[in-house]
């Protein structure tokens, strides 16, 4: 399977770049989730229209999460002006929000404040890594629910999932679960 993604990398790189550029969320959607946000909240989110969404597994097909320094996300490789700005990034709060179709707020309830903020901080730490388009649990390159696994990590609140690869939908399941919440949901 692994040498199947790998192959299949340049045809995923294709398939992200073909999609739509209407916003679906209005002004008043993305004013109350802002309002409602807290660092270290886990948003996982879908566009319509994006090819690569047929390949994944679920309602939701990305995850981010809110750092101090706003979304930190983990996308396929896009070139602008001949440099790469995928990989894991940081993105602009509203403007990730306008773009998504649906969104949902996902926040951990059995971890502090101080923790929640921790984890918003580790997901900055990982800005600059490359995509993982092999969907590998490491560090060495990372995709977008492996970056809210990993920045949660140290407090064991993801133990739970029994999955090999991690999709943006297990963190929308684990809200049936009382140690996670759904603060926001737009569809």
């Amino acid at each position: 399977i692994n040498f199947l993604l790998w192959l299949l990398t340049p045809v995923q790189k294709l398939m992200q770049k073909l999609g739509r550029f209407e916003p679906k969320m209005d002004r008043g959607a993305v004013d109350f989730a802002i309002s409602l946000l807290k660092v270290g909240d886990i948003l996982v989110t879908h566009e319509d229209q994006r090819l690569t969404s047929l390949f994944i597994k679920g309602e939701y097909d990305h995850a981010a999460i809110l750092s101090p320094a706003g979304i930190i996300e983990a996308v396929g490789d896009d070139y602008v002006n001949g440099k790469n700005i995928g990989g894991v990034r940081k993105t602009d709060l509203e403007e990730f929000l306008f773009l998504m179709d649906k969104v949902a707020i996902i926040r951990p309830l059995t971890t502090t404040t101080e923790q929640n903020y921790i984890a918003g901080t580790n997901a900055i730490s990982y800005v600059g890594k490359g995509y993982d388009y092999e969907f590998k649990i490491d560090k060495s390159k990372i995709y977008c629910s492996e970056l809210v696994y990993l920045s949660y990590k140290e407090f064991g609140i993801f133990n739970d999932l029994k999955h090999s690869k991690i999709l943006p939908q297990h963190f929308r399941d684990l809200c049936d679960d009382v140690k996670f919440k759904l603060i926001f949901e737009f569809k």
